[in-house]
């Protein structure tokens, strides 16, 4: 029975009328061997693909994907399928600000990192992002159990970073570690 993909309001939100390309191109490049239909259904966008079921756990991480159903429309049954991520959604999904990442595309990025990333000396990637502002790409990562580092001049980023982790962890009762530090001075 095929599955079908509901793709999220948030998603909509970062592609605009781009959306259904950019999902149909992620799905594509993470699983390539899937046969693929995008369809409507009321107000639903859906993307259909020959799939089972216990490959849902993977495709709830697609940047895009609400919810995942088995069946064909009209008759559909809702799949509880979890991403596992290591790291609770309020961490990323955090205030709006001027300037901020899109999630939903920082996501997209990351999961087309992983599929491409060509790890030798560790069985998992890390991640470092130059400019990291107030850590959307590194939180991301974490929720991956990516290892990852960000680089950020601006202090009042970094002091936002902080206090929006500080806050999340504490409700979350997640241990972390920070580390402030810079350019060696030589001489």
């Amino acid at each position: 029975m095929p599955l079908q993909l509901l793709i999220s309001p948030r998603a909509q939100g970062a592609y605009f009328s781009q959306t259904r390309e950019v999902c149909l191109a992620e799905l594509a490049c993470l699983f390539p061997e899937l046969e693929l239909r995008a369809h409507t259904f009321g107000p639903l966008d859906l993307i259909e693909v020959a799939a089972t079921e216990d490959l849902a756990p993977k495709l709830v991480q697609l940047s895009w994907v609400q919810a995942i159903f088995e069946g064909t429309l009209p008759e559909l049954r809702c799949l509880e399928a979890s991403p596992h991520f290591d790291l609770p959604e309020a961490l990323v999904w955090g205030h709006k600000y001027r300037g901020k990442t899109s999630e939903v595309v920082t996501q997209l990025a990351i999961n087309v990192a992983i599929k491409h990333a060509q790890v030798t000396h560790r069985s998992s990637p890390s991640l470092i992002d130059p400019m990291a502002g107030r850590g959307t790409t590194i939180l991301w990562g974490a929720r991956y159990g990516i290892d990852s580092l960000g680089i950020e001049l601006d202090p009042q980023a970094i002091m936002h970073f902080e206090r929006d982790v500080k806050r999340q962890t504490k409700l979350h009762k997640i241990k972390h570690k920070t580390q402030h530090g810079g350019p060696k001075k030589s001489k």
